[in-house]
């Protein structure tokens, strides 16, 4: 009884913490393809108006 309330526990937080970690690379990819972008934008605008 008590190994399986470990392993649930267990698969429990394991499942969170894959969760937390899936949220925080996709927010931190989101993030730098945000700012590839901006920088591309201004390199483009940049070439554009010279």
């Amino acid at each position: 009884m008590t190994i399986l309330c470990v392993l649930m526990v267990v698969s429990v937080a394991l499942s969170v913490y894959f969760m937390t970690a899936g949220m925080v690379a996709g927010g931190v990819t989101l993030l730098v393809m945000m700012g590839s972008a901006w920088a591309v934008s201004e390199i483009v605008m940049r070439k554009a108006s010279s």
